[in-house]
């Protein structure tokens, strides 16, 4: 008997060739089958394969997924990234409740292979779903409590080991501060809308849950803003979610069908054509890395997370092992794991000191005459007769600072504010001193000034502590700081926005003998840097790092300068430390200079470590940019004398000499007369008037003003008469009357007191003189000798008064006098004047009050003898007014921003790390004006514009467009002689700032400190010469051959200018010391622009957090008035006088971003809220602070910049003011418009129109600013503006950061310093990159196209001949190579690369093929035996997942393959076999993820760790789930020969029985038939038995069988008779006859569907009456059918005879992507005389539709509806439904707030209309857009995916008016659902998106006249006046019958005026601009001449 055997020694499958050329050893298929590969006999024979078990021990949820995995052999641990390891679950009311986390474990693996340990290294629980306890809505702004939510024990408690004792002892489960709080439906749709509540506390209720509070629920609809028992029961749920950190994706999920089952529902690990499984991880020493293509590239250290993690049920805590005290440190957020880390924000602030003194050190002092001298006044350093005073001089002076803080033996520098002369005193121990004045103080001249003249005049000197030391090393710098952090993982920030210079102007020291500004060296010694740790400092960094940088250094040097660690008392106090000579230590790298920002890509597909380097591929950087409006301005703030003043208009005034008024009777001069203050101590305003008889104050504005005012008196008056005391007379009697003396306030000009005055309050610790007579005084009179009082009495007030500008203000003694009294002197005292005392006493001893008054005779008949009056110490001062510009020099210079200059300012917006370009525009030019040299000027910006989505921060940039100009200071100027030139004198160290043709812009006046600020005032340089010029006569200009030595000459024109501002007089232009001060300007004066822009403030916050709002409004900031619209100027006055000065003692940042509770002004969480240290009543409290009430408030901060915030809520009897929590204009507030001031200056301004940016003015010397040939540096971060600028999709590029280095401590992971050649570009021919691993030292890239290598610091050098060496090459990316074997890549599916030592396998989907990279190149493994199939299989994977299973040595490939989106699929895991080099089988296990460890392999299914190849569990058993092996070997010998099989036999293990489970024969099939083996026998250890065909079935349909083929398999060629021939067509039969008959078959030709074969029917004879047969339709994937969709063909052609019907009917639910459509065809009954053969094949003219699917979303529109520059509401937004979409109101927020849901089905994977948007201007008011708005998209979900890619917005149509001014315009929304997870079929969002129109314009129409005056004559006539304007024909309206308007367009209108017959007359004509009514109105008058008036033509 002939035998056919087959074995399986090559243990491959062979699907490629004809069944019959497999060789032998192969088979056509298998499952889960491996050849024995052990020696012995058994070898080529095939077994099942052993299953897996699972070796992890926590319980994750069903819809877990792993994501990712990672091996760390050498420390025998693996990674894991693990999506919903918690997820939710249904309640059975129907909402769905839990806690959703993702998760990265770490397992280690045993000595055996066990999973020993698991950890966790990071837990991200980013939202809970419960059902808590019902709550009510609390009163408007109040927190709402939500109590019975469940906890957990804290892991960190204080009762466990390793606890911390601050910890809670129980957690909310799931719920932290901060999160987010909505109440979600079972739709998912929030119930709150988009109000943003947070949770504000948790804590503990005691009854075994927790409770938490939340912000107020404001804005939300009545019957929703509760939690009731009705909400419970719908299955409403309250939902806490947080912004995610690790923020898994899990791809698409479908139902799968495999090899092995079907029915079971996984998920498609691809999303948008990527894959969402994360195949760029690394491990680095103790650091995790991973980059997945969609989120930033993240970072952790194992350790640390560790150790910060307890269990899934909590989230990761972030763990700082630095700190000493606590190691944790609040909840891990994203920013700690992300590679980049956040860039410091806020400059250091700095405060340089001369000295460590408290107090000040400077004051302007004043000179008393004598010690005795009541007043210290204004002096000279001469005597009376001009004699200079030697050095040893004593004088007694008066500091104007009381505090000033000076040593006895101090030196002092003075410097004399008229004729800038220095000299310096020492302070003396006082000599016989009194204690009138503590600062009185005795000082001793030590120095004689150079070239001081006798004549000069009296001055206030400035006075300021010379610090003896060393000179320091800040005398000749221009120093700034910065600082940077250290992080946890050693990694180094960005340097953080540097400060000013540390650098402290002296006085003004122009010396015209040296050439030289001593005003300009810093006297700084030390300087204090604080404010570098804050509340938004990060958490995760451990030390700060302060740094100092000299502008003018030419290395470019950073220098450390201290190093504050987390557990230094520095860093507990804030940041503070002391920076001095001996700080400076080493330099930082140099590379650090440049690094403004990491470029740490957004997002990265491919990631490798290279030379302890990460290597990022494919990435994303940049981003996309809007346009930019900012308004710059100046800012100048008056001049200040010294910190201590408070206002530039308060005046100090005394008496200088005491006025005594003699007996000759009552004089003006005090009876109601002023104050004589007559010395000016202070009046920087130059508002007080001291003439005689004129002692008033002028003010200069309208505002409130605090006026104090004291005197000294000694006033009485004797009077005589005669007294009767009973019945005796006392005559001629003499009495002392002292009367009572007040002060009041004097209106000047209207000649009366204030009336406001009368309440007057009596100035603290002096003695009011006001004494009253009362009822028992007695009355004494007095005889022989008169004796006067002596003693004086001191009077002083204080008086708060509101003046008007301009109002003159005395202060008067008023004295009551005796005259004044019609009865008796009630209010002054009788003082006796005699010796005779006690007699006149004893006369008196029992007079009452009464009788004595009864008995004086005629009092008015009493004579006024005399009237002495002595006032001494008399003072005015008015301590409290509003700044004006004042006329005292500084003291000192002060940082400004040079005038006469032309200063462009830029934005750059952050996302906290990185930082977009410079954008411009043309309001952010400004020009400072030659006027404002005399203030200080500051540089303010205001954004107008809304900031992009993805800005968290901004900051401003500014650009210098200006030449290098000098100042000279001249010392003396001559004549020419000529009255047509003169000579200016200068030092020669100045010779080298000008040239000739250059202009001298002069500055401050000769000998005077007074400013020159008119632009006239310049001198063009005709000639110069270093030796004495020859006038005109031919005679020198000086006279002394000396006159040349150290100076030079320019000759100017003498003209008018000179005349003006320096003098015709010569006399006055000689030598001086304070000579005129000029500025060169360069001629051609072409301003040079390079186009640089430099850092010029911090970051600011757009959003004030509870973390930074105090880097916006630091403590220790003051606050004013800065704007106030739509108040009344009453109510503006009152809020300045309230709030102006406050200080600022806490900030405390929103909780929330509610824009309802902010409009509603209601609570406080919704705020920025601003403790200041005094209590602010009645600022717009109760309803005045209406909604279109804007308050600006000016926050001025400590570092001398300012910003603004707005006001929201009024205040009453409150120290806390509720401000817009926004810094920016915004979506929800786009007309904030608030200003900031730059952190910029560029000189330093001295006040006298003196502006010097250079260390003494000296030509060579440091600047503040370096000047280069490529333009002024004005910074240390420069910036370019870049129009191309835009996000980048860099696929085919590489960027590498900086090195790592553990050992010795160096992290540089997070720097990617673009200037250093980091990145590289592939080849874009090849694709993108996919894929990265270094092996060895060579990088392979996987792009989509190709394979290459690079080598990684190295590079191929080629020689001559032409052979190639590796050099060594110093950069990570060398020389590129492409891989030899063929034009393969890895297309988008980096998940299918797995490696096995040196061979690398991974697919090409786009090509078909599956290939190994090993030495010998790319092979093409998919040739092996499944060319075909993977050609025809990888075309629509969506995944394909490649593990390798080191113990087998195979390659394991999963492939997805996706047939219809959301719902179905196709799974199966294919083997490689490295020992039989082919594909060995299919297997039954489809795993997420895999890795092999020590020669283990194990995969992860459902998130779990399973381990493969166990002996101990059932094999084929895999994920507990058991399949069968099968394998289907070809027998192909002699292929020709027919063969009869008659039985079968195996060699093997046992075989199938009734009771166990074994081998077994499923089908036998050859070209011709079937047959079976129901069960082998054993005989001989071989397994043997019979085949048996197929049982051969016919039924004749006459005889009742069953119509179709499935009963009939009869082949009637298979009949033979007597072994001839085949069965003819007419038998003999004996018994019944079988009727032959005919066959029926309807087809259908698979075009555009799926379809069953349709179906055929044989040997039918008739056909039946009713249903011939059916089959099924079925759309292809991403398309839907309905039986409708087959009404309109055309089938009666189909219809013949017997065939009576088809119809179409739906399966499922029409248009639904699971429908089908069952088509029936019924029959009539006929006899059959033929076969029937009917093809369909005219459905292709059927118009597929794409698969619908129900859709849910939330969309909310927002427009600004105060566009208008009116305020109105004039803009309105309108939505219209696109069928058959159903759009219905969610909820109603405010009028420009609407929110809607969007429901019905629509196509997938497609974009599709679902709504039109029109946005338009209301149309009856003539407005206009000028600019249209924008849309801007945006999502509440802060890690949505995909929105670029599910939504597209465009503009459809622009509506214009009449005039083609554009009114309106409509958008399209439309959505594509790819990117969105199904749940039960359906398609939805989860997310809020939200459409804002912005940055529009709107304009209004207009009229404008050339003239608003026409002059007509008298006759009768018509007129044409020309008329501008916009939008439209105006209506024009006539007052008087004599002018007709004719007509009227859009230039001009005309009218027809009769004539006049008598006097002149107007009339006026009334304009209205189009569209609207009676509002900006033009008026125009016509004037007709008189009638006599006759024209001359």
């Amino acid at each position: 008997m002939a035998e056919m055997k087959r074995n399986f020694l090559k243990g491959k499958m062979n699907k490629d060739f004809d069944e019959r050329l497999v060789p032998g050893g192969e088979y056509r298929d298998a499952l889960n089958v491996e050849l024995l590969s052990s020696e012995g006999s058994n070898v080529g024979t095939v077994q099942t394969l052993r299953g897996n078990s699972r070796v992890d021990n926590v319980s994750f949820s069903s819809n877990a997924l792993a994501v990712g995995s990672v091996e760390d052999e050498e420390n025998k641990l693996f990674y894991s990234f693990i999506a919903n390891t918690y997820d939710l679950t249904e309640h059975a009311n129907g909402g769905f409740i839990g806690n959703k986390c993702d998760t990265i474990w770490q397992y280690k693996q045993d000595e055996s292979g066990n999973i020993s340990e698991q950890k966790v290294v990071v837990n991200d629980m980013y939202t809970s779903q419960q059902i808590p306890n019902t709550f009510e809505y609390a009163n408007d702004g109040q927190a709402v409590t939500i109590t019975g939510l469940s906890r957990i024990a804290n892991s960190f408690r204080p009762s466990v080991v390793g606890g911390f004792p601050d910890e809670p002892t129980y957690l909310a489960t799931g719920v932290r501060v901060g999160m987010r709080v909505q109440k979600i439906d079972t739709n998912g749709n929030d119930l709150w809308g988009s109000a943003d509540i947070r949770v504000l506390s948790i804590v503990d209720s005691g009854d075994g849950t927790m409770e938490c509070n939340i912000t107020p629920l404001v804005g939300i609809a009545e019957d929703r803003d509760d939690y009731d028992a009705a909400d419970i029961a719908a299955g409403t749920i309250i939902r806490f979610s947080s912004d995610r950190i690790l923020n898994f994706s899990t791809g698409t999920k479908e139902t799968a069908t495999t090899v092995a089952s079907s029915g079971q529902v996984s998920f498609t690990p691809s999303l948008d054509g990527e894959t969402t499984l994360i195949t760029g991880i690394n491990v680095l020493d103790d650091l995790l890395l991973w980059t997945d293509g969609r989120n930033e590239p993240k970072k952790i250290n194992i350790k640390n997370g560790i150790a910060g993690s307890s269990r899934l049920a909590e989230h990761t805590r972030l763990w700082i092992p630095q700190r000493e005290e606590k190691f944790l440190r609040g909840w891990l957020k994203e920013e700690h794991i992300n590679v980049i880390k956040k860039t410091p924000s806020t400059s250091p602030k700095i405060e340089p000191l001369s000295t460590l003194r408290n107090g000040p050190t400077s004051s302007l002092v004043t000179k008393y005459v004598e010690y005795a001298s009541p007043v210290a006044g204004p002096f000279a350093l001469h005597g009376p007769g001009g004699n200079i005073y030697p050095s040893g001089k004593l004088h007694w002076l008066d500091s104007l600072i009381d505090n000033v803080a000076w040593q006895e033996g101090d030196k002092i520098k003075l410097i004399g504010q008229s004729t800038g002369t220095v000299v310096f005193f020492r302070l003396i121990p006082p000599i016989n001193a009194g204690t009138d004045s503590v600062d009185k103080r005795l000082f001793r001249q030590l120095s004689v000034p150079e070239g001081y003249s006798g004549s000069a005049v009296d001055e206030v000197w400035s006075a300021s502590l010379v610090v003896e030391e060393v000179d320091s090393l800040f005398k000749d710098k221009f120093i700034h700081f910065a600082y940077r952090y250290k992080y946890t993982d050693g990694e180094y920030s960005v340097i953080s926005p540097y400060s000013t210079s540390a650098f402290i102007a002296d006085g003004y020291q122009y010396s015209a003998l040296t050439g030289f500004n001593d005003g300009m060296l810093n006297i700084a010694r030390i300087v204090n840097v604080s404010n570098f740790i804050t509340p938004s400092t990060p958490e995760d960094v451990v030390a700060v790092e302060i740094l100092a940088r000299d502008v003018n250094d030419e290395a470019q040097s950073v220098w450390s300068v201290d190093f504050v660690s987390i557990n230094d008392t520095a860093w507990a106090n804030g940041g503070f430390v002391s920076v001095d000579d001996n700080s400076f230590g080493g330099a930082i790298p140099t590379d650090q200079l440049l690094r403004d920002q990491d470029f740490v890509p957004t997002t990265a597909r491919a990631q490798e470590i290279v030379g302890n380097k990460i290597v990022y591929g494919n990435y994303t950087q940049n981003y996309d940019l809007d346009k930019v409006n900012i308004t710059t301005e100046i800012v100048s703030d008056k001049p200040f004398q010294n910190a201590t003043q408070t206002s530039s208009n308060n005046i100090t005034t005394a008496q200088s000499e005491s006025l005594i008024v003699g007996q000759g009777g009552v004089t003006s001069t005090v009876y109601n007369g002023p104050l004589r203050t007559d010395y000016e101590a202070v009046d920087n305003g130059n508002n007080f008037t001291n003439t005689a008889g004129n002692y008033y104050y002028t003010a200069p504005s309208t505002a409130n003003y605090t006026i104090e005012a004291s005197v000294n008196t000694l006033i009485y008056q004797i009077v005589s008469g005669d007294v009767t005391v009973g019945t005796t007379v006392f005559s001629n009697r003499s009495f002392a009357f002292r009367p009572g003396v007040t002060l009041k306030l004097w209106d000047v000009d209207a000649g009366a007191f204030l009336t406001s005055s009368e309440a007057t309050t009596p100035l603290s610790g002096s003695a009011s003189s006001n004494r009253f007579l009362t009822n028992n005084l007695n009355t004494i009179a007095l005889g022989g000798n008169i004796g006067l009082p002596t003693n004086f009495e001191q009077v002083g007030f204080t008086w708060q008064v509101p003046l008007t500008a301009g109002q003159k203000i005395q202060v008067r003694i008023v004295v009551d006098n005796y005259s004044n009294f019609t009865t008796f002197p009630q209010d002054g005292i009788l003082q006796e004047i005699g010796t005779d005392i006690q007699a006149f006493a004893d006369a008196l001893g029992s007079l009452v009050f009464g009788a004595g008054l009864a008995a004086i005779s005629d009092v008015d008949a009493w004579a006024d003898t005399a009237y002495v009056a002595t006032v001494k110490n008399s003072t005015y001062n008015v301590t409290s007014s509003p700044e004006t510009l004042g006329n005292i020099i500084l003291a000192q210079g002060i940082k400004s921003v040079k005038s006469n200059k032309t200063y462009q300012t830029g934005i750059m917006y952050t996302d906290g790390n990185r930082q977009a370009v410079v954008q411009t525009n043309e309001s952010s030019k400004v020009q400072t004006q030659v006027s404002e040299a005399i203030e200080i000027n500051r540089i303010a910006c205001t954004p107008t514009k809304t900031p992009p989505a993805w800005a968290t921060h901004y900051k401003y940039v500014i650009k210098e467009i200006e030449n290098r100009e000098y100042n000279l200071v001249m010392s003396e100027s001559y004549s020419n002689n000529d009255g047509n030139f003169a000579w200016l004198v200068f030092n020669s160290a100045d010779v080298d700032k000008i040239s000739e043709g250059d202009f001298l812009i002069m500055k401050k006046k000769h000998n005077s400190t007074d400013p020159v600020t008119d632009s006239k005032a310049r001198f063009k340089v005709l000639s110069i010469s270093d030796q004495i010029p020859m006038a005109s006569d031919d005679t020198p200009i000086i006279a002394s051959a000396d006159g040349a030595v150290g100076r030079f000459f320019i000759k100017v024109d003498y003209n008018d200018i000179f005349q003006t501002f320096l003098s015709s007089d010569f006399d006055t232009l000689g030598t001086t010391a304070n000579g005129a001060v000029f500025t060169s300007e360069r001629s051609p004066s072409k301003l040079y622009d390079s186009g640089i822009f430099y850092e010029a403030s911090e970051a600011h916050p757009i959003k004030l957090t509870r973390e930074n709002a105090q880097d916006y409004i630091p403590l220790g900031s003051t606050i004013e008035l800065d704007s106030a619209s739509n108040v009344s100027s009453s109510v503006m006055s009152s809020i300045k006088s309230k709030i102006n000065g406050a200080t600022v003692i806490g900030v405390r940042g929103a909780n929330c971003f509610n824009r309802k509770q902010i409009l509603q002004k209601t609570g406080t969480d919704a705020f920025c809220r601003i403790e200041v240290n005094r209590n602010l009543t009645n600022i717009l409290n109760g309803g005045s602070f209406l909604s279109q009430v804007r308050v600006h408030i000016r926050v001025n901060r400590p570092d001398g910049t300012f910003v603004t915030v707005r006001l929201e809520k009024g205040l009453n009897n409150d120290t806390v003011l509720h401000v817009n929590p926004y810094t920016h204009s915004v979506y929800d507030f786009n007309d904030l418009n608030l200003s900031s001031s730059l952190d910029f200056h560029n000189c330093i301004a001295f006040g006298n129109g003196v502006e010097s940016d250079t260390i003494r003015d000296d030509f060579n010397a440091d600047s503040i600013h370096v000047y280069a040939p490529i333009g002024k540096i004005s910074g240390f971060k420069a910036s370019l503006e870049n129009e191309d600028y835009k996000k980048e999709f860099k696929g085919n590029f590489l960027i590498h950061s900086q090195g790592y280095n553990e050992q010795n401590g160096i992290n540089r992971l997070n720097e990617f310093l673009i200037g250093q050649s980091i990145e590289r570009q592939i080849d874009e021919n090849y694709g993108s990159v996919q894929k990265l691993f270094l092996r060895n030292t060579n990088l392979i890239i996987f792009c989509q196209g190709r394979v290459l290598r690079l080598l990684s610091g190295k590079s191929e050098f080629y020689k001559a001949d032409g052979t190639a060496d590796i050099i060594a090459a110093n950069r990570v990316f060398g020389s590129e190579l492409v891989y030899g074997g063929g034009e393969y890549g890895i297309s988008n599916n980096p998940e299918s690369f797995a490696i096995n030592e040196q061979r690398i396998y991974f697919t090409d989907t786009a090509r078909g093929a599956v290939l190994r990279l090993s030495n010998d190149g790319i092979t093409v493994i998919s040739d092996y035996g499944m060319r075909d199939y993977f050609y025809d299989n990888l075309k629509n994977v969506r995944a394909a997942i490649g593990t390798y299973d080191g113990k087998k040595d195979e390659y394991n490939l999963t492939l997805h393959q996706v047939v219809h989106p959301y719902f179905a699929k196709n799974v199966n895991t294919v083997t490689f076999s490295e020992p039989a080099n082919g594909w060995s089988c299919f297997k039954s296990f489809i795993p997420e993820s895999g890795l092999t460890m020590n020669n283990l392999y194990y995969t992860f299914k459902v998130g779990r760790l399973w381990l493969h190849h166990v002996e101990s569990v059932n094999r084929n058993t895999f994920y507990n789930v058991q399949t069968a092996s099968t394998v289907s070997p070809v027998f192909n010998d002699s292929p020709e020969v027919v063969k009869s099989w008659r039985a079968m036999s195996y060699e093997g293990s046992e075989a199938k029985t009734t009771t166990n489970n074994g081998w077994y024969v499923e089908s036998i099939n050859t070209n011709s038939q079937t047959g079976q083996i129901d069960y082998f026998v054993n005989k001989e250890d071989k397994f043997f038995n019979s085949i048996q065909g197929t049982e051969t079935v016919f039924v004749n349909f006459a005889d009742g069988g069953a119509t179709g083929t499935a009963a009939n398999n009869i082949d009637t060629r298979e009949f033979s008779v007597q072994g001839v021939g085949g069965l003819s067509g007419n038998p003999t039969v004996v018994g019944t006859t079988p009727e032959l008959g005919y066959s029926i078959t309807i087809d259908i030709p698979d075009t555009d569907f799926y379809t069953s074969p349709g179906f055929q029917y044989l040997n039918q004879t008739t056909t039946p009456s009713g249903l011939l047969g059916t089959f099924t339709i079925s759309p292809k994937p991403g398309y839907s059918i309905s039986a409708s969709d087959f009404t309109d063909i055309s089938i009666t052609e189909y219809l013949i005879t017997p065939l009576s019907s088809i119809t179409f009917s739906d399966v499922g639910t029409a248009n639904t992507p699971s429908n089908s459509v069952l088509v029936t065809i019924n029959s009539i009954s006929q006899t059959l005389s033929n076969d029937l053969s009917i093809t369909i094949d005219n459905f292709n003219q059927i118009e597929l539709e794409q698969a619908n699917t129900l859709i849910r979303m939330r969309l909310r529109f927002n427009v600004d509806n105060t566009a208008a520059p009116t305020g109105v509401s004039v803009e309105n937004v309108t939505i219209g439904e696109v069928s058959p979409l159903v759009i219905s109101t969610l909820s109603i927020n405010q009028s420009d707030l609407v929110v809607y849901g969007i429901n019905g089905t629509i196509p997938e994977n497609a974009f599709t209309l679902l709504c039109n948007v029109q946005v338009a201007l209301s149309s009856v008011d003539g407005y206009f857009y000028s600019v249209l708005p924008e849309p801007i998209l945006t999502s509440d979900e802060p890690n949505n995916e995909g929105i670029e890619f599910q939504t597209a917005v465009w503009g459809e149509n622009i509506i214009t008016n009449e005039n083609g001014l554009p009114t309106a315009i409509s958008y399209n929304v439309s959505f594509n659902p790819n990117a969105i997870y199904g749940v039960n079929g359906n398609i939805y969002s989860s997310a809020n998106y939200e459409l804002s129109f912005n940055n529009q314009e709107v304009s209004r129409s207009s009229v404008t006249l050339n003239s608003d005056t026409i002059v007509r004559p008298n006759t009768a006539a018509t007129y044409v006046i020309p008329i501008n304007t916009i939008n439209g024909i105006p209506t024009a309206v006539e007052a008087e019958s004599w002018i007709t308007i004719d007509a009227i367009n859009v230039d001009s209108i005309t009218i027809t005026l009769l004539e006049n017959t008598g006097a002149s007359r107007s009339g006026d004509i009334t304009i209205t601009p189009a569209n609207q009514t009676g509002e900006n109105t033009a008026t125009l008058t016509v004037v007709q001449q008189v009638a006599s008036y006759i024209e001359i033509q």
